[in-house]
C-alpha cells in the first residue's frame, strides 16, 4: 500500500525518529536528502516533534548544526528507551525495508 497525505508524513516522521535515535546526530540536509525532502520539510518536522515532546535538540560544533536526540531520553512515541548494539541495527532495518 503506497502512503499519501498525511500518512505520508506520520510515517517520515516516525522514521526521522528511528534515524535520529540509530545515529550520533544529523545535518538538515543530510537528512533532506536521506528522506527524499527538502530542508524546510526536514525543519518543519523536526519542530512538530519538539512540539510533541520528543526530546530533540540541535548541536553546532564546528560551526554545522546537528539535530540530536538526547542522551537516555526514552521515545515520547513508543517509551523505550534508545536503542544500542543489535538492537539499534535491527530496527534501522525495518525502518529502512518499510
Amino acid at each position: 500500500m503506497i502512503a499519501r497525505g498525511r500518512h505520508r508524513v506520520l510515517i517520515r516522521t516516525w522514521r526521522l525518529v528511528a534515524f535520529l535515535r540509530a545515529g550520533g546526530g544529523c545535518t538538515l540536509d543530510r537528512l533532506a536528502r536521506e528522506f527524499g525532502v527538502t530542508q524546510r520539510t526536514i525543519r518543519r518536522d523536526l519542530e512538530a516533534l519538539q512540539d510533541a515532546g520528543v526530546a530533540l535538540y540541535d548541536d553546532k560544533p564546528d560551526d554545522v548544526r546537528y539535530w540530536r536526540l538526547m542522551k537516555g531520553a526514552s521515545c515520547i512515541l513508543c517509551g523505550r528507551a534508545p536503542f544500542k548494539g543489535d538492537a539499534l541495527r535491527r530496527e534501522l532495518k525495518l525502518s529502512r525495508a518499510s
